[in-house]
């Protein structure tokens, strides 16, 4: 992992379900800033789901390996983990 910095955004939802309807919308062409207001985070849901700038080092380790094993723009499989896409 090391130094390297990742551009983070996310959308923290409770539910499975809620994450795999969010991903095929975003599959469907919908604006990640739009879908991030859904959000349970209140740090980052009206910043479009925006993190900033960190290592993967700054995160909870399966949410930065996550990070760290993503393209860019890509979005992950939904999970039980916080679901992210990197820009």
């Amino acid at each position: 992992m090391g130094n390297t910095e990742y551009k983070v955004r996310h959308i923290l939802v409770e539910q499975e379900d809620e994450a795999k309807a969010i991903i095929v919308n975003l599959k469907k062409g919908a604006k990640f800033d739009d879908l991030a207001k859904q959000s349970k985070d209140p740090g980052s849901k009206d910043k479009g789901g925006d993190l900033g700038w960190a290592p993967t080092a700054g995160y909870v380790k399966p949410f930065g390996d996550a990070v760290a094993g993503l393209g860019k723009g890509k979005i992950p499989k939904s999970r039980s983990r916080p679901t992210s896409a990197t820009t």
